[in-house]
């Protein structure tokens, strides 16, 4: 074939991308138009053609695992900025910002697939005509360079702001790595004032609680404030007593939000007699067990705007938010009045630090009132027991064993809570052990967005040497218990600790070992172990946690006789006796009377 003709289309009925072989030949195609496209000056077209390319890598099933797809993404992407960085190349404005888009899969590439940060790309970018937004484009948490982002959001507020949500996706696949780790607690002691709203803001502001170093509230506080200066809504309300809005686009069987804040909702409805309304966004209704609700409300999002218009005239006397924070819509509309009273629970067991929330509940057994002004902005309200509603997994435990000798270990870490904290500890503990220990980490999806998985077992590999790991980024909840069931006993991740994930473990009769904080999300794990009887299983020190890991796994007398405490553990009169709930219903009913109900700031004991 002459080297000026293109290879024939594939045939229409199948898809490019779905193997290698095609991927290769789609990728190529792209890249030989963007390159046609730079000779001829025609910066519109490259433009369009390397967006197609990025999309592409995007759809790609593969995620760069092996030696070919790292060969294949790594050179695609590496055409794609070495022409992007060209003086003579200008980008359309149109185009802007579906590259900046691309920021996150970039760097996970690059990372991951060739092994290097975009570094030497930023000093050609430096000086250009469009030197800032190309530097943009490539920069993130993994790069070496510092850029000044106080100075970068006095110059340009709405494209840095825009950069730095954007960017704010490492979390997901780098937060393991000390470079991604640091550079993200910087951006958030250099953000000021000068942020604005935008798209995939809640990647920041959910992510920002993830990052070791105390920085999550004033990340919070500003984007809050921003939220309140140019996103205001007018709400006009007629509160009815009987009429509560719960707000959530989580509210589904099995998802964590749904298991530990499920009997509180269906206690409104079966025992408070309350008119509910369902309010949500991004999924549809058929997605949602919208069962218990009187009435159903989407509010569309479109082209990052939420449409509130449903409910800007209401009845709501209670706004319940189940997980502010997980998703656009909930953290636009904490930062607004949507009814006389508004409560967050620990669905996202994190404070709002300044959204327009009236109470948080937590629970006596977890929360420190002491810390109360310190871990909330909200009025801590301490419901009996956990301050959730902890319900049995329904999966049935069917004594499953290891089909191999090796001492495995449950690591149920959605990965963004993985800190190089609790990888050094890993390290450590397999240093420590007598058998090399065998790590499965149940990392859920969140690395394999914008193709970060091979960059995040990498660093994981990386940075710890003496254990073998296995990373399950996705399994089905049944595959996923059974997988648990073949562990010798879990850890619990640190300084965001699990819930959801020690009840699975306690369900199934593994030693859990948990590591003591000072806020809800990593108290919850030890008062769940403690209700149970297993003090000896949490941890108050880094140290004492790889002590006691170590333990676990050398011992094998020890790992019996606390397996067989789990086991007998009446865990029906602990974790999951729902304590709270009565209570939960006398607070609402009070502050749905009288807004005054509880005067003062100190923590409300229930």
């Amino acid at each position: 074939m002459p080297p000026d003709r293109e290879p024939p289309d594939q045939p229409a009925d199948e898809d490019p991308l779905a193997t290698l072989e095609g991927a290769e030949r789609h990728l190529d195609r792209l890249l030989r138009a963007m390159h046609r496209a730079m000779g001829e000056e025609n910066h519109a077209a490259a433009g369009t053609a390397m967006l197609a390319v990025l999309e592409a890598i995007d759809k790609l099933p593969c995620q760069g695992l092996s030696e070919a797809e790292q060969q294949l993404l790594g050179r695609a992407v590496l055409a794609v900025i070495t022409a992007f960085v060209q003086p003579a190349f200008l980008i359309h404005e149109d185009q802007a910002f579906a590259m900046l888009r691309f920021n996150i899969l970039i760097s996970n590439v690059v990372a991951g697939c060739l092994g290097t940060t975009t570094d030497p790309f930023l000093k050609l970018a430096s000086g250009q005509r469009q030197g800032l937004f190309k530097t943009l484009v490539l920069y993130s948490a993994r790069n070496h360079t510092d850029i000044d982002l106080t100075q970068a959001l006095q110059l340009h507020p709405a494209l840095t702001s825009q950069w730095l949500f954007q960017t704010w996706f490492v979390i997901h696949s780098g937060n393991c790595s000390p470079t991604v780790s640091r550079n993200l607690a910087r951006f958030l002691a250099q953000m000021d004032h000068h942020i604005l709203p935008a798209a995939d803001m809640q990647e920041l502001y959910w992510g920002c609680s993830y990052i070791d170093g105390g920085a999550e509230r004033r990340g919070k506080e500003l984007i809050n404030s921003a939220i309140q200066r140019h996103l205001p809504i007018g709400f006009r309300q007629q509160p009815d007593p009987r009429r509560i809005v719960v707000l959530s686009d989580n509210w589904f069987e099995g998802h964590s939000v749904h298991r530990t804040q499920g009997p509180f909702v269906r206690a409104l409805r079966a025992d408070g007699g309350y008119h509910l309304t369902l309010v949500h966004s991004l999924r549809d209704a058929a997605e949602l067990d919208t069962a218990l609700f009187d009435e159903v409300i989407r509010l569309p999002v479109s082209d990052g705007h939420l449409d509130t218009s449903a409910i800007e005239n209401n009845a709501f006397a209670l706004a319940l938010f189940v997980d502010v924070g997980m998703n656009l819509p909930s953290i636009v509309l904490a930062n607004q009045r949507i009814a006389p009273v508004q409560v967050a629970m620990v669905g996202h067991s994190v404070s709002t630090f300044g959204g327009r929330i009236d109470y948080f509940l937590g629970g006596r057994l977890v929360d420190m009132p002491l810390l109360a002004e310190q871990n909330y902005s909200e009025r801590l309200v301490l419901l009996p027991g956990f301050g959730a509603a902890h319900e049995r997994p329904a999966y049935a435990p069917t004594g499953r064993r290891r089909h191999s000798a090796d001492l495995i270990v449950n690591c149920p870490w959605n990965s963004p809570k993985i800190s190089p904290r609790v990888l050094a500890a890993l390290d450590e503990i397999g240093a420590r052990s007598e058998r090399r220990p065998h790590l499965r980490i149940f990392s859920s999806t969140s690395p394999m967005r914008m193709k970060g998985l091979s960059a995040f077992v990498e660093e994981i590999g990386r940075q710890v040497r003496h254990c073998s790991v296995e990373v399950f980024p996705y399994l089905e909840y049944t595959a996923y218990m059974a997988m648990l069931e073949e562990g010798d006993f879990t850890l619990d991740v640190f300084p965001f600790g699990g819930c959801n994930t020690v009840s699975d473990s306690l369900h199934l009769g593994k030693a859990v070992l948990v590591r003591e904080g000072t806020r809800w999300f990593n108290r919850i794990g030890p008062a769940m172990v403690r209700v149970a009887g297993l003090e000896d299983l949490v941890a108050s020190s880094d140290e004492e946690y790889v002590l006691k890991a170590v333990r676990l796994a050398n011992d094998e007398a020890h790992r019996a006789e606390i397996t067989s405490r789990v086991c007998g553990a009446d865990l029906d009169a602990t974790i999951y006796a729902r304590e709270g709930i009565p209570e939960f219903l006398r607070f609402v009913a009070a502050v749905i009377a009288d807004r005054q109900a509880f005067p003062g700031r100190d923590p409300i004991l229930l």
